[in-house]
Order: structure tokens, then sequence, then C-alpha cells
């Protein structure tokens, strides 16, 4: 369900200001914060990077039985036989996205993105399918979102929403959707997130851009 590739120390913290998560890698003298991450086996423009780590993760994998009507053993009791198990779901809840700082929409910034996890693909006939990253963790190999539920729960005096919670549930897919795909996270960067970089990307920016221009009516 998922596997880890190293024993990197993991320990969970919260802010203050907001309820949040952090998982922090120790390399013996400084401490990265390490960020979660959806990573796209598509297209990057469908990766998802959380602003503030979980707090908790629901797991839950099941069984089903095939009980057919009427059927008894000997003993009288119901004959059974067991299917396949269910998918693995994970369910990350409360995650929030604040922008009140940057003064930008919440849902620019980064709720419509997360919305593109729920949208198919043109012409896959599917959505994007992704691998569940948690530092040396990939909780899931290979899934999709199910569900994207959010609420909007600050807003600036014009009314531009600043602070949204996130509840997704991801759900376990077999790979071979993706068959042919090219993308794999081998490259990616697990451990390198920093505020300056978030606050330097080159999505801040145009999101930065295109909220002044509807300010200033252009």
């Amino acid at each position: 369900m998922f596997s880890s590739r190293n024993n990197a120390s993991q320990r969970l913290t919260s802010g203050n200001r907001l309820p949040s998560g952090n998982n922090w890698e120790s390399n013996g003298t400084s401490q990265r914060l390490v960020k979660a991450k959806l990573f796209s086996l598509d297209s990057q423009d469908y990766d998802i990077q959380f602003m503030f780590n979980p707090t908790q993760l629901d797991l839950s994998r099941s069984v089903k039985l095939n009980q057919p009507q009427g059927a008894r053993s000997r003993r009288g009791q119901p004959k059974v036989s067991f299917a396949a198990p269910d998918p693995c779901v994970i369910t990350l809840s409360k995650i929030v996205f604040d922008t009140y700082e940057e003064g930008v929409s919440v849902l620019d910034r980064y709720i419509n993105q997360l919305l593109k996890s729920v949208q198919f693909i043109e012409q896959q006939k599917r959505p994007p399918i992704y691998i569940f990253l948690w530092g040396a963790n990939d909780y899931l190999a290979s899934c999709f979102v199910e569900s994207v539920r959010y609420q909007l729960k600050m807003f600036l005096p014009d009314g531009t929403p600043v602070r949204a919670e996130v509840n997704l549930t991801l759900k376990e897919v077999d790979a071979s959707v993706v068959e042919g795909q090219q993308r794999r996270p081998e490259n990616v960067d697990r451990f390198g997130d920093s505020r300056e970089s978030r606050l330097n990307s080159p999505e801040r920016n145009r999101v930065s851009e295109e909220t002044e221009q509807r300010r200033n009516g252009r």
C-alpha cells in the first residue's frame, strides 16, 4: 500500500496561526520542511503540492464476501467465498490553503488546480492518475482523486476568498491505466521546499498579476 525508502526522521508540529501538519527531514545538523505532494503520472500540469501538510491520514481497505442466496454448508452455515480486496482509500481532512498574506484569491492560487484532479483528461476518458508522496513514503503508488470538498473560511473586504479548508479522498487504481506514460517520480524533489520558493514561483506571480489587473479594472 505504501513504501518507505529511507529512515528519515519525521515529526508532526502545528503552527499557532493555522492548524497544519509539518513533516521534517533531518540531515543530522538541520531540518527541512518536507511537503506532501500528489505527483501526476500524466503531466506536471496536474501536480498538487499542499501548502500545509495533513495532520492526519485515514486509511481503509476491506475484503468483500460472495454469499449466494440460500446456499448453506452441511452445518447449516451460509456458504461464502472471498472476492478480491477492495482498493485502498485514503482520506485527507481539513487541509488548509491560505493566501491572506499574498492578498490573492485562494480559488485561483490553489483550489482550481485541485479541481483539475476530478476532471477528465482530454482524449483519455479518465481523471489524472497520481502517486501520493510525502517525503520518503509513497502512500499510494497509483491512485486518483475520488472527491474534493472544500469550504471557503475567510474573505478580504472586497469579497476575495483567501482561506479554504479541503477534504480529499484518494482511491487506489491499477497502474495499468497509465501504461505507456513516461513521467515517473524518480527525479522529483521530495524534500526541497521552502516558503521563499513558493512565494517566488511562476504560478504565484501569474496569479498575483491577474488579481492586480482585476482590481484595476483591466
